[in-house]
């Protein structure tokens, strides 16, 4: 059974999957330590490279859990998160070069390290709590960034990675400060080549939502989208599409991505 996102002292001596919890306003400063210290718990074995040498195509999906999310949204995005394995995994070959990682955020931070697609098995994920956006981002660029120094160490090529984040609700646990701070991190890694952000707004305010993701978070090339839970499916259908087109490239080549004429609400 998961800790409470209340109680800190628990969640920071939890040793199963690393679970943060909300900085506040005292706490900020010490917000990238606090990361370090928590990813730096995961033991990470290098058999997996020894038995799989493909090259690989990494993906982190940063998933909104907050209470809005709660009832049909959340049911849909549990169903399109499995349906995404399970497309992965319908073609071996593919499945063997994708590594799927996860982030679940409320108030709190909850993540899930990599893996690759032919043994992923999602977590089913509960929805409550408040929204807090910036620190979810640090976790999964930190992530990355330690995945892709795990290909390096083992000799494995890789795609630039990428980070799905997908939420329903305006951060109103964030403060402008750690905004601004992620917002400067993320349009660096953008800028340089070391991660792809796709943010995806949904629910009754996806309109205003995707607005604020657009002029606060998302790189000026990369406009946030909108869609509703009932395309959740579709939208993972999409992810796992291109997923297939990046593993047929070789690193660094540009990739026609498939259409998003389905599930985006324009």
């Amino acid at each position: 059974m998961l800790p409470r996102s209340d109680d800190r002292e628990t969640l920071m001596g939890y040793q199963g999957k690393a679970y943060v919890p909300y900085r506040s306003a005292e706490e900020y400063g010490q917000g990238q330590q606090n990361t370090q210290a928590t990813l730096n718990r995961i033991i990470i074995s290098s058999e997996e490279f020894e038995q799989n040498q493909e090259e690989r195509c990494a993906i982190l999906l940063c998933l909104d859990r907050s209470e809005s999310m709660k009832g049909k949204a959340i049911e849909e995005l549990n169903r399109a998160v499995d349906q995404f394995g399970e497309d992965l995994r319908e073609n071996p070959s593919v499945a063997a070069k994708v590594d799927i990682g996860v982030v679940l955020f409320n108030e709190a931070v909850m993540w899930f390290d990599f893996t690759n697609s032919s043994s992923f098995q999602p977590q089913d994920i509960k929805a409550e709590g408040g929204t807090k956006i910036s620190f979810a981002i640090d976790v999964a660029l930190d992530m990355c960034e330690r995945r892709k120094d795990l290909y390096k160490t083992n000799g494995i090529t890789y795609h630039r990675p990428w980070i799905i984040l997908i939420t329903d609700g305006l951060p109103e646990h964030d403060l402008p400060e750690e905004i601004q701070k992620t917002c400067e991190r993320l349009r660096d890694a953008e800028e340089k080549r070391r991660a792809a952000i796709f943010t995806i707004a949904c629910g009754d305010n996806s309109e205003e939502l995707a607005r604020w993701l657009s002029e606060n978070v998302t790189p000026p090339n990369r406009p946030a989208k909108r869609t509703s839970e009932a395309n959740f499916r579709d939208l993972f259908r999409w992810l796992s599409n291109s997923q297939i087109a990046l593993s047929k490239s070789s690193p660094g080549d540009p990739v026609p991505l498939p259409s998003t004429d389905g599930w985006e609400i324009v």
